[in-house]
């Protein structure tokens, strides 16, 4: 009787990361940062002062925003002037041509400095534009039908946290510019955490080149 071969993970061949320096980065941030503060944040520390506590929780709402702002305007400033995809999407031709004219900055640098990163709907807007593609459905539709991992034990998936998700945008914001507390439980810090990472992961392989080949017919554009 013939063995049967051993099933191996197509997703996991199949899923690619772009801008490889940069996911590197951003993991090493998780690993060595976030995963940390989100280990602290759920002992039993009797030292870990209630202050304390919202402290760390605000620091990683602000660092996992930095994350996503980090990634994206690097990974668009790629897509410009490696993959040279259009930038006149994002600028003006005019604008764009006139900036050009100066010497300074590639395309792809002058599209990266432009939107707020920070911002889960600028995100949306460029990279729809870019890509041609709805981003976040696409994001969307990636993690509910082919959810890579789990980043963080204990956390909601991506998929069932989406409010919660955006909302981290809209804290940031008010942590940042109004001084309020993230007065969120741990678990809800560790799923935001998860979901970061879960984001990136799949916009990451949405922006890579060979995601159209692989995943053109499966996933809603």
């Amino acid at each position: 009787m013939r063995k049967k071969k051993a099933r191996t993970s197509k997703r996991k061949k199949r899923r690619l990361h772009y801008g490889s320096d940069e996911w590197q980065r951003v993991t090493r941030v998780f690993e060595n940062e976030i995963i940390p503060i989100v280990k602290t944040l759920k002992s039993n520390n009797n030292r870990l002062t209630v202050r304390a506590r919202r402290s760390l929780g605000n620091y990683l709402v602000i660092r996992l925003v930095s994350m996503t702002e980090y990634y994206f305007s690097n990974i668009v400033r790629r897509l410009v002037d490696e993959r040279n995809l259009d930038a006149s999407k994002i600028m003006t031709k005019k604008s764009l041509k006139e900036q050009l004219s100066k010497g300074q900055d590639t395309a792809g640098e002058l599209v990266a400095m432009t939107p707020n990163y920070a911002n889960y709907v600028e995100i949306d807007g460029v990279l729809s534009k870019l890509l041609d593609l709805k981003f976040l459905s696409t994001v969307r539709e990636l993690d509910r039908t082919d959810p890579y991992k789990k980043y963080a034990e204990g956390a909601v998936p991506l998929n069932n946290n989406w409010k919660e998700f955006k909302g981290m945008f809209d804290l940031r914001d008010d942590i940042v510019h109004e001084m309020k507390d993230a007065v969120l439980c741990s678990t809800k810090l560790l799923s935001l955490a998860d979901n970061t990472m879960n984001f990136l992961d799949a916009a990451s392989w949405i922006c890579h080149p060979e995601f159209s080949n692989y995943e053109s017919n499966r996933i809603i554009r």
